[in-house]
Formats: structure tokens, sequence, C-alpha cells
């Protein structure tokens, strides 16, 4: 078997990246896949060996047109016939690329051998098929290949079958769990399921809504120890309320950071439940795109079917029907043979894409052009699909405010009990500041009460002292007018 790997490579492949994400399916790198199905001479998906035309010279065309009838037989997407034989003319010494008319040529015949299927019976056709290991049954050696050589599309199969039926073992059971195909499997480790998503759902729910009762019970609790008839007293009592407060702080903190949805749910079990559905339909969607390409251009022969069916349509039209019999006449007028010759311009003997139809580089062009497009439908169909799916579900989960980490509000209690202390001491000297204060305006304000007392005692007297002055100054007038009267 050749080590040469043909035209496959495994650059950007995200049909593989997205399946073994959503169904942890590890399948083959494309690259690898076409290393056991390369016939003689590096030819991939087929053997090629040429013969001669080994009928009669004037009978060629119609066996030609016979040799052809693969082509109706292999009509649609299935392969019901996987040994070809394309004929065409060559020049009698060898490869040509082309030919002027009158030139001699010769009828030659690629008999093509597809590899891609495990048994003679169960021909390759479009859909999902199983693949093996499998060998000639010629019991002979071939052109350039020995009669030993083994084949294998396990990897073909795998990597073209393999994901999309994990995807569908993961919709329609929600697990890939114990999911094999082809003697490849998922290991438990790498085993996606869908219910995971619901379950831990479930534990947040349980998680915010225990967070949130014991803060509420816990915060009522705080509250009535902290009334000012509570019977509790001393030191121990104060320590136990440092612990309560430190717990609703605890609980706080939790119940903040995982935040309720109703009486039941939480956020963060929300945005699970909605990203396992955005999961599921990214999932759908690649099956989908996956299903379409399996049944309609997933078999790579069918591309190989359809380069051959290109080659010979250019080979009937610029090599076999430029080409006519003529018959040699010998003395007396019968024909005693003939020779193939060219009748009409433009007779080609080689493809201008792939090169001289004679020469076994030819074929491999031709194999590797059918991988080629094979592979640019996985890349404009399934990669393409598989790239949307991991958009989808990293947009999905970006939407989602899952927590990072979660804090944990640290309490100690000595330092809390000291933090108490400290408080109260410095209450009871704001408290006994005030007393202070307290006491001074009121002895300020009985001061002042005295003085007043007096000033308004003071005056009471000297409006006596001033009352009783103007009765003697009365009387004494009074007096001097009696005498004035008498005189």
């Amino acid at each position: 078997m050749s080590d040469k790997v043909p035209v496959a490579h495994s650059d950007n492949d995200y049909w593989e990246v997205a399946v073994k994400v959503l169904t942890g399916y590890p399948m083959p790198k494309r690259s690898t896949l076409f290393d056991s199905l390369i016939g003689n001479d590096d030819i991939p998906l087929m053997r090629v060996e040429f013969s001669d035309h080994n009928g009669e010279p004037s009978n060629a065309i119609v066996d030609a047109v016979d040799d052809m009838e693969w082509r109706s037989e292999n009509s649609g997407w299935r392969i019901s016939n996987t040994d070809f034989v394309v004929p065409f003319y060559s020049g009698k010494h060898g490869p040509i690329s082309s030919a002027s008319v009158g030139t001699k040529v010769v009828m030659k015949k690629a008999r093509i051998t597809m590899l891609g299927t495990t048994s003679t019976d169960a021909p390759p056709a479009g859909g999902v098929v199983l693949g093996g290991e499998f060998k000639s049954g010629l019991g002979k050696d071939f052109e350039g290949q020995s009669k030993d050589t083994e084949w294998s599309n396990e990897a073909l199969s795998q990597y073209s079958y393999g994901g999309g039926k994990a995807l569908e073992q993961l919709l329609n059971t929600g697990s890939t769990l114990n999911f094999r195909w082809n003697n490849l499997g998922v290991t438990d480790g790498d085993a996606v399921d869908l219910d995971s998503f619901f379950r831990a759902a479930d534990a947040f729910d349980r998680a915010a809504q225990f967070f949130r009762m014991r803060h509420q019970e816990l915060q009522d609790m705080e509250f009535d120890l902290g009334k000012e008839e509570a019977s509790w007293k001393g030191q121990a009592a104060g320590v136990f309320r440092d612990m309560i407060h430190g717990l609703v702080r605890n609980y706080e903190s939790y119940s903040e950071q995982f935040p309720t949805s109703g009486d039941v749910k939480s956020k963060y079990g929300d945005d699970l439940r909605n990203f396992r559905t955005e999961v599921e339909k990214a999932a759908r969607n690649l099956y989908n795109t996956w299903d379409s390409w399996q049944l309609l251009t997933g078999n790579p022969l069918r591309w190989l079917h359809d380069v051959l069916l290109e080659v010979t349509d250019y080979v009937w039209d610029n090599n076999i029907t430029k080409v006519r019999y003529y018959e040699t006449y010998g003395q007396y007028g019968y024909a005693i043979g003939g020779n193939h010759k060219v009748k009409y311009e433009g007779f080609r003997g080689d493809h201008p894409d792939y090169g001289p139809l004679e020469e076994k580089s030819t074929w491999k062009k031709i194999g590797e052009e059918a991988i080629r497009r094979w592979q640019n439908t996985v890349i404009e169909r399934l990669g393409e699909s598989g790239k949307r799916a991991l958009v989808d579900v990293e947009n999905a989960f970006n939407d989602q405010t899952f927590p990072k980490k979660i804090d944990t509000v640290t309490t100690s209690l000595s330092d809390e009990f000291s933090k108490d202390q400290a408080e109260r001491e410095k209450a009871d000297l704001e408290k006994e500041k005030e007393e202070q204060e307290r006491e001074l305006e009121e002895k300020e304000r009985e001061q002042e009460e005295k003085e007043a007392e007096a000033e308004r005692r003071a005056e009471e007297k000297e409006r006596e002292w001033e009352e009783k002055q103007a009765e003697a100054e009365r009387r004494a007038e009074e007096k001097e007018r009696e005498a004035e009267a008498k005189q």
C-alpha cells in the first residue's frame, strides 16, 4: 500500500470538530481516509489496467458502446457496477496527445475496478454503509500491485456516516453513551448527555431556593434577637447573635449570587434549560444537513463515477467519433484486413485536464479529482453546517450569565464580638457625653432661670420702692396743699 496521501486534507474540518463537541464521537482525520483506498500506481479509489481491443476491428465502435453500458447501470446515486471499461483510441506505438487526419490508431480499453466495497454482491450505494477490509478476488498480481493487497473503507465509513449516526442517537435518546459505529466508539468520559443539563438546572433551582429560604429565616431570627425586649443578655448571647448575623450575611450573599425565578425555579436553571434547547437545535440542524448529504453526495465513488462520465463524454466526442475503420483489399478485390484511421480533424488521445488516456498518471489525476469533489461537498455542506452549529452553541452559551465563581462572605465570631464590643463602648461613650452635655445644659438653664428670677425680684423691689416714693411725694404734696389752704 502506498504511503502517499491523496488530495484530501484536514484543514478547518468543522464537521469533525462539531461532531466531537456535540457527540464526543472521535472521527478519523479527513486527510487519512483514502490512504487505504489506493490501487495500482498510486491511483486513488480504483485499479486501472490497459488492454487491446480483442474483437473484430470492424466491430470496435459497437463493442465500445457495449463497454459503456455502466453509464446507464449506475444512473442516479447508486453504484450497481464497480467494474468499468472506458474504450479509446491511442497511437499504434504508445500514448498520443493528438493526431492528424489519416493517422493510424488502435483501440485500447481502460479496465477499471472501483475500490470502496467490502463485498462483490453488495456494491456501495447512496446512503449509509458499513466499511471494512477487502481484497482482490483475482488471485493473481495486478499491474503494479500484489494479489495480497488489502484495502479498507472503514475509516471512510466512520467519517462519512459515524458522525451522523452519533448525532442521530443523541437526538433520539438524548445521549451518546455507548455509541459505536464501524469499530469506533464514544468513550464514557466523552459521551454527551443532554439530560445532564436538566439535572444541573434542577440542582441550581434547589440551591437558589434553599439560599433564599434560609436567608429569610435567619433574617427573621436576627430581627427577633435584636428587639429591645429580648430576654437574652451577656457575652455568650452576644457571640450567638454575631453568629446569626454572620450566617445572615453569608446566605444573603449566596442568595444574591443564585437568584431565583419564581417559587421553584432559578435564573441559572432557566439558563441551563435554554442552553440545552439551543444545543439540541444545533445538533438537529447539523444532522438534517448530514442526512441529505449522505444520501445524495456522501459516497466518493459517485463522484468518481461522475468524473468518468465526463471523461467518456469527452472521449466519445473528441476521440472515438473522429475515427473510422478502413478495409484493405487484395489484388482480387477481396478485403484482406483493415486499419482504424483518423478521419476528422480535432482527434485527441488525451484529456485536457488529466493527460494522455493511455498513461496511469492520467487516471491517478481522475481519482484525485473525484476525492477533491467529494471533499468539497464535505467542506461546503457539512463543514459550513458544522461551523454554524459551533457558532450557535457558543453564542447560546455566551448569552447565559452562568457564575464564574461563587464568593463567600467570611465571618469571624471573635472579630464580630470585638467589633460589637467596640461599637457598644463607643455607643456608651457617646451616650455618656450626651448625658454630660444634657446635664450641663440643664445647669445652665437653671442658672439662667435663677438669674432671671433675681432680676425679676430686683425689678419688683425697685418698682415697689418707686411706688412708695411716689406715695410719699403725693402725701407731702397733699399736706402742703392743706397747709396752704389753712393759711
